[in-house]
């Protein structure tokens, strides 16, 4: 079976090497912890018949990347492990290594934090490019990530430009094929799918909403990216929501043959709440260059 990415999101309270933030309309600050934290954390949200331990596969991963080796915001940054293509890192200080949080069931207490500040009509990008060992055809990407209760790509107040966010890219090489993407888009913030192929447009699923993992809670997602043959037919997109298949597509054409060579994690944010901050929670990320069997 094709497989895809895993997504899912988490709050464990502690102590920090980054500032407490307090998340306006139902956030919280990083210290504060609420009667129903761990009911939260272990509200996993995704179908386990596809994972054998919380995302888990039958091979190991390609890469991988959990955030755990790290001590500081610093040494995050300072990408020792040579797996970030650092020269393309965007907003550094809009970033943090938040040791108050990590995917408490895979036995996690750290992860990457974006806070994007009162974004409201103006375009913010916050984000790192994670590079493959090798370019590729087709890859299996695993997420888990959390975004806060206010996360918003629409400014309530109105604005002139587009409600959008740009989440995750599989980046091709050469240049001029576009890229694979998953992003949000639109007032009604639906899920957004690109494929290979600069024709290739955004395609929207019809459920669900992204506001639906708006909440501080694990969720899950998963998507599977392919560059089909001949010539870039039959490329392939599919994407799960919480472990129930939420679109699935295999007749693009890319109208060529560009392989996969990075992901981008996280690009522009064209709107948000106008006043406070909302933050973005990256916990592990996994890719496969073959079918992990999920």
């Amino acid at each position: 079976m094709s497989g895809g990415i895993l997504i899912a999101a988490w709050l464990v309270a502690g102590c920090g090497d980054d500032p407490a933030i307090n998340h306006d309309s139902g956030g919280r600050d990083a210290n504060d912890a609420p009667a129903d934290a761990i009911a939260d954390t272990l509200d996993v949200f995704h179908d386990t018949s596809r994972d054998g331990d919380e995302g888990g596969a039958a091979i190991a991963p390609w890469i991988e990347e959990d955030f755990s080796s790290y001590a500081s915001t610093a040494d995050l940054l300072a990408d020792r492990r040579g797996v970030y293509s650092v020269a393309e890192d965007v907003a550094t200080n809009q970033m943090f290594l938040d040791t108050t949080t990590g995917v408490e069931s895979l036995g996690l207490t750290r992860s990457m934090r974006y806070d994007y500040l009162a974004p409201g009509c103006s375009s913010q990008t916050v984000g790192r490019n994670l590079v493959l060992p090798a370019s590729a055809a087709e890859v299996w990407v695993e997420l888990h990530v959390k975004l806060s209760r206010n996360f918003s790509v629409a400014n309530i107040e109105g604005c002139a430009t587009p409600p959008s966010f740009k989440f995750l890219f599989g980046r091709l090489t050469p240049d001029g094929w576009c890229r694979f993407s998953l992003g949000v888009l639109g007032p009604e913030q639906r899920w957004a799918l690109a494929a290979a192929g600069c024709s290739n447009t955004d395609d929207f699923p019809p459920t669900p909403s992204a506001t639906e993992i708006y909440d501080e809670r694990w969720h899950s997602i998963r998507v599977h990216w392919r560059v089909g043959t001949p010539d870039g037919q039959n490329s392939a997109v599919e994407t799960w929501i919480d472990g129930t298949s939420i679109y699935r597509r295999s007749d693009f054409d890319a109208g060529g043959t560009p392989s996969i060579y990075g992901l981008a994690l996280g690009r522009n944010l064209d709107q948000g709440i106008p006043t406070g901050t909302m933050s973005l929670w990256w916990g592990r990320v996994r890719v496969w260059n073959e079918d992990p069997g999920w």
